[in-house]
């Protein structure tokens, strides 16, 4: 069975989520997000650490971290983190957001993060690039699955287990911000197009039965 033929079909990204986005003059302070359940393989502690980085060369930024803590002990961990590094004033945790909100969230920032160990697919980032932020991601998932055509339309992937790597894309990315290409995502996960790949799959199907 494994010498049959595969076709792959990604999750669609909600269409709320393709917003146009308004390009205005840039602020004095950047602001970066992540979306995640507080768990050890989302890697949070990573993200904070490229915001002590950024600072610490002198970039103006900050950290919006939406998502529940569904690990208590980690969060915790995190807080203690964000504390030693002087960083209170830098991050915020917003907790579970509804959909508007995590969009409202979107639109108000800079550059999305994305550093999670291990996905499924990895429907998040998608959701990031579809609201026009163009993101640093680690290559996991369906981002690794499709590197190259990511890479192209707005993410740049980073190892998260070198500082000097880190460092050097983000300050890359915030000198010269990617534009997304959000028209060729919509046109490959947009929900219309992955239920027309299923049409067209299933009608293969029944010619072939």
């Amino acid at each position: 069975d494994v010498f049959q033929p595969v076709l792959s079909i990604g999750n669609p990204i909600d269409s709320d989520y393709f917003i146009a986005r308004k390009e205005g003059p840039r602020k004095e302070t950047v602001t970066l997000v992540t979306c995640a359940l507080l768990t050890p393989r989302k890697q949070v502690e990573k993200i904070i650490l490229l915001i002590s980085l950024l600072r610490g060369s002198g970039v103006d930024c900050q950290l919006k971290i939406i998502g529940p803590e569904s690990d208590v002990n980690y969060t915790n961990e995190l807080k203690i983190q964000i504390e030693n590094l002087g960083l209170v004033q830098s991050v915020e945790f917003l907790g579970r957001l509804n959909k508007a909100q995590i969009i409202n969230c979107y639109a108000q920032s800079d550059i999305g993060l994305f550093f999670s160990k291990e996905e499924t697919f990895g429907l998040v980032p998608l959701e990031m690039l579809a609201s026009g932020l163009p993101i640093l991601a680690t290559k996991v998932g369906v981002l690794a699955e499709e590197e190259g055509y990511f890479s192209t339309v707005g993410v740049t992937f980073i190892n998260v287990n070198d500082s000097v790597d880190m460092l050097s894309k983000a300050e890359g990315l915030l000198a010269n911000r990617k534009k997304v290409d959000v028209t060729a995502l919509r046109e490959k996960y947009a929900v219309n197009n992955i239920v027309e790949k299923y049409e067209n799959l299933y009608l293969e199907l029944l010619g072939d039965a």
